[in-house]
């Protein structure tokens, strides 16, 4: 259990700092630490721990394409939670996302009311959500688009300090 909790532990270590550089988080990173985290698995769970691994991959998709289709979370974001998920399994991921979404969303809020444009950021959100509902998925353009980097967020980040809660075995 030890070399999966490293392994995640460097996994996200790296994807902050790539997502904080670049506001991406490379695919052959995910590629390299989801071949590690299936070996792992296998190795010290055998088929359950595969198995496990590859639901906690399904949960990601299904509970956050969503946001994607709003264009309201990176394909990054969404690649390394599954990977996450292969390291955590299926139960564990979805305590990973939910402290992940609030320590972001806390994050968020701080800023927004430092800067007083909380009421603003709301408006454009509601917004968004309704002319993409009047208007279909297709073409969307990102919700982040024309976005001044200061109302970006680095969610990888705050995947990292979610990851150090499962390390520490708070779930």
């Amino acid at each position: 259990m030890l070399l999966l909790k490293l392994s995640a532990l460097f996994l996200c270590i790296i994807a902050a700092v790539s997502d904080i550089r670049s506001y991406k988080v490379p695919n052959i990173l995910l590629i390299v630490f989801s071949a590690a985290g299936l070996a792992e698995q296998g190795f010290l769970f055998g088929k359950r721990g595969l198995l496990n691994a590859a639901g906690a991959v399904l949960l990601v998709f299904l509970l956050l394409g969503w946001l994607f289709l709003f264009r309201m979370l990176g394909a990054g974001d969404i690649k390394l939670f599954a990977v996450c998920g292969i390291y955590t399994g299926a139960k564990s991921v979805l305590y990973l996302m939910l402290f992940s979404f609030i320590f972001a969303g806390i994050y968020a809020l701080a800023r927004m009311a430092g800067k007083g444009s909380l009421s603003e950021r709301f408006q454009a959100l509601t917004g968004y959500v309704r002319e993409t509902l009047r208007d279909g998925f297709a073409f969307r353009k990102s919700y982040r688009a024309g976005q001044a980097e200061e109302h970006r967020i680095f969610l990888a980040f705050f995947i990292f300090l979610a990851m150090l809660l499962w390390i520490g075995g708070a779930y």
